[in-house]
């Protein structure tokens, strides 16, 4: 199983922009680079993240290199995953349900929780505001925009995800200290249904026939350092 041990840092988890800067290039960070279904998706993006934790939350920052790029969707829980988009899924110790925390390239959220692709409930769009974002395209919609004479587009997404909002939705009682004892499981992906190339990348190996995220039997470990 892969192993991701994810760093306490103290930053300012209200400012997502100074929590960009301060984390700055990814060159170093860990790739999204596991293509499941090679044989009918084989464009590769250059697709990195870091992962951090603060007192109040969660700290993800995607930087991706594509050829082209997509934000047809502006308000949460739209069907980002049809734009240029990345993913967190998580799950918080040993629970059997999971998040699913999809932001397309201008931080537009689709969050739901359950159990599996066919068990799912979606995280109330108040609840969502809270979750900060950050994005260097923008956050306003666009079309499909693609690169001239092979050049690609570059852009970084951060964000936070409280722990208040995991632990209210998942009835988690440990707190922080809990979740540092107890860790949890997940993945990252990054996908584009909808673009000129669809993709889909990993970074926990996935085992099935068809394209399939929602598969928490091939999650990695998630340790809270």
């Amino acid at each position: 199983m892969k192993r991701l041990v994810i760093p306490y840092v103290e930053l300012d988890f209200e400012d997502v922009k100074g929590i960009s800067d301060a984390i700055g290039s990814l060159r170093g960070g860990l790739e999204i680079g596991n293509l499941p279904w090679v044989e009918n998706y084989s464009y590769k993006p250059d697709v990195r993240f870091m992962a951090f934790y603060t007192d109040r939350g969660i700290i993800v920052k995607y930087s991706v290199r594509e050829k082209s790029v997509r934000a047809m969707y502006g308000e949460d829980n739209q069907p980002v995953y049809e734009d240029s988009c990345v993913e967190f899924f998580f799950s918080p110790g040993d629970d059997k349900n999971y998040f699913n925390f999809e932001f397309n390239c201008i931080g537009t959220l689709l969050a739901q929780y359950g159990s599996g692709r066919n068990d799912r409930e979606f995280i109330d769009s108040e609840l969502l505001q809270s979750v900060g974002r950050y994005s260097t395209l923008g956050n306003e919609t666009f079309p499909e925009r693609k690169g001239i004479s092979g050049d690609g587009f570059e852009w970084e997404l951060t964000v936070t995800i409280p722990f208040s909002l995991v632990f209210s939705v998942a009835g988690f009682r440990g707190g922080i200290d809990g979740l540092k004892e107890v860790g949890g499981r997940g993945n990252f992906y990054k996908c584009g249904d909808k673009l000129s190339t669809p993709h889909y990348l990993s970074w926990s190996m996935i085992e099935t026939p068809q394209p399939d995220f929602h598969r928490p039997e091939f999650f990695g470990e998630i340790v809270f350092g």
